[in-house]
């Protein structure tokens, strides 16, 4: 479950299946099943200071 005091576009990138996920890769450079990441601009606090928030999701059988 996601959590509820998750920021709403964080929230809508995770549900979101259309958006550009990227497969996660190990040092050897192949992929790892069924665990994949998306790369965006973020911004934090009351200045907006912008960085790069990598997100990390894995599939969960059940």
């Amino acid at each position: 479950a996601i959590r509820a005091k998750m920021c709403k576009s964080l929230k809508n990138i995770i549900i979101d299946k259309n958006n550009n996920w990227q497969a996660l890769r190990n040092k050897d450079g192949k992929t790892i099943k069924a665990q994949e990441t998306f790369r965006m601009q973020h911004f934090i606090g009351k200045d907006g200071s912008v960085f790069d928030l990598v997100v990390q999701r894995k599939l969960i059988k059940g």
